[in-house]
């Protein structure tokens, strides 16, 4: 009514925290594997509410898709910092752009600043819909108590280098924070500076531009933390490479070359010195001093430097990481020193096979290059400017090490794409010796695909080419026993060695050969899970099989 106020209305929903944004990947053509795959978050900020009874729900059609396994780890110490609170600034919800525009939504909140809180930080979540918001990229904003915008940043994902491919649906297509099957983008601003503790701040969140069907799902959440727990402290949380264990880093393992550890500052002292110490569980261990300037909560990510291919060799597939000394003094908290983590071998050739490089270019071979490095990264092939429709082939022998074959394509969508067939359909691959394909890369793999690969010594072998004498092992994959079986080597003397993928012996013994038709057994149910190399030599000859022990 003229004279009147306009009254504005807030209903009222019990209290509802996102913990997750994940979003699921397009099914058709989709192949997860019999163990599926995993995705590891530190949900550590959480902790406040992650108490007692709750409610945990998923929610906006991904209940509908793929099983989902979620599990909490609780793990017993002390953190960095004890979190005292965290809030929702928002509830979470999906908004049109002009309600964000015009305050309708997402409107200035006001937020008493606990009084024992020595840091706070917004952790924020925003995913793009509808035709225009979600393949758009936009900027968005955080002001703290009007003036000046404090924060700025565009919400746009690339998605063409998301671990989990291929996808039936346009899973290539860059979007607004998030990427089919991957996690949508979380950003963290430390906001200490522009807030005191026991006064009250206004919050705003705004959006720069919006047009067309733009829709915008916000998540925000104010986190408060006490002071550090530790004045000298370091810790390392995480392993890229090799990581057998976390979808996440799939694109660039299995891997032979480089190690790489994140380490992170967890004391309030500026870290600027480390010991590392990193090996292959029952293998050689490795020392790397480090250097920077770290402040508190900062991390860093470590190339670790091993000299041969021999530093993989061990008596289990696990990777472990120690740290210690942090600038030179004993660390306050050691529980956080150690990491380690299950890993996958990388297949192995004879140093004595030549490798073919095989590549099918399709209608834009432009897009497409491709190289060969070892494991200090120097060049041994690379291939570019290709032309349309035509294959190339490159034939290489190396020398004893560790190899990465890897393919780019400019245009983001790999060889194929079944959303864009006017490409045509190319393919790339690796072949042995007898032209047997080795290695088949997907060719829908959107920006990159990667390929690591060891080269080792297995000299003095040769095939038996007289069919009337006949080597054969049996079960391959094998659990437990490995039978061989000798056909026309009658009053012969034969050894078998086993080896593991270092070329350590781990197995040796000698038989009678007394029947033109023998079977022996070997004995493998102790020996760990992996791959291994089988030595036979009879009658001065000698063969060798690959192993794979489960």
């Amino acid at each position: 009514m003229i004279g009147y106020p306009i009254l504005i209305y807030y209903k009222r929903y019990p209290s509802k925290y996102e913990i997750m944004s994940f979003v699921t990947p397009y099914g058709i053509y989709l192949d997860l594997g019999m163990d599926g795959k995993t995705w590891y978050f530190d949900l550590t900020d959480y902790a406040p509410v992650l108490k007692g009874m709750k409610r945990l729900t998923v929610e906006l059609g991904g209940q509908r898709q793929e099983d989902m396994d979620i599990r909490f780890l609780f793990i017993k110490g002390t953190p960095p910092h004890d979190i005292i609170d965290i809030n929702q600034v928002w509830r979470p919800a999906g908004k049109y752009y002009t309600d964000i525009m015009s305050d309708r939504a997402f409107e200035p909140r006001e937020f008493y600043m606990n009084p024992n809180g020595e840091s706070f930080k917004l952790k924020s979540v925003i995913t793009g819909h509808g035709q225009q918001g979600e393949f758009s990229p936009r900027w968005h904003t955080i002001n703290i108590d009007g003036g000046e915008v404090e924060f700025e940043w565009q919400v746009w994902t690339e998605c063409s280098t998301i671990p989990i491919y291929p996808q039936g649906g346009t899973w290539i297509y860059d979007r607004a924070g998030w990427c089919p099957g991957d996690p949508s983008d979380v950003y963290e601003y430390d906001i200490t500076e522009y807030v005191s503790p026991g006064q009250t701040h206004t919050i705003d969140y705004g959006l720069n531009y919006g047009n067309g069907q733009s829709t915008y799902r916000v998540n925000k959440q104010l986190v408060t933390y006490g002071p550090a727990n530790f004045n000298l402290d370091a810790a390392v949380i995480n392993i890229t490479k090799p990581n057998g264990e976390s979808a996440a880093y799939e694109r660039f393992n299995p891997a032979c070359s480089y190690p790489v550890a994140i380490i992170q500052n967890t004391g309030s002292t500026t870290l600027t010195q480390l010991d590392i110490e990193y090996l292959v569980q029952g293998g050689e261990a490795l020392n790397y001093s480090w250097t920077g300037s770290l402040e508190f909560m900062e991390t860093e990510e470590i190339e670790l430097i091993i000299p041969n291919y021999s530093f993989w060799a061990g008596s289990d597939s696990k990777f472990i990481v120690n740290i210690s000394n942090p600038n030179g003094q004993d660390d306050e908290y050691p529980y956080n020193n150690s990491y380690s983590i299950d890993f996958v071998e990388v297949d192995l050739y004879n140093v004595s096979e030549t490798l073919t490089i095989e590549c099918l270019t399709n209608n834009r071979g432009y897009q497409t290059s491709y190289s060969l490095t070892d494991l200090e990264g120097n060049i041994i092939l690379e291939m570019d400017d290709l032309e349309n429709n035509t294959i190339y082939t490159n034939e290489v022998s190396l020398q004893l090490g560790c190899y990465k074959l890897r393919i780019d394509d400019s245009g983001d969508d790999g060889l194929y794409w079944w959303h864009n067939s006017s490409q045509g359909t190319g393919y790339f691959r690796l072949k042995n010796s007898s032209g047997a394909i080795v290695e088949n890369f997907e060719p829908e793999f959107g920006r990159f695909a990667i390929y690591e690969f060891g080269i080792i010594d297995l000299s003095g072998t040769s095939e038996i080419p007289d069919e009337a004498n006949i080597i054969s092992v049996f079960p391959n994959p094998t659990s437990d026993v490995l039978n061989i079986n000798l056909k026309g080597f009658k009053n012969s003397k034969l050894i078998a060695k086993v080896f593991n993928t270092a070329m350590l012996k781990v197995y040796e013994n000698r038989f009678s050969v007394s029947d033109i038709d023998f079977t022996e057994r070997i004995n493998m149910k102790n020996m760990l899970p992996g791959i291994y190399f089988l030595r036979l030599e009879c009658n001065g000859r000698t063969t060798f099989s690959k192993i794979i022990k489960n």
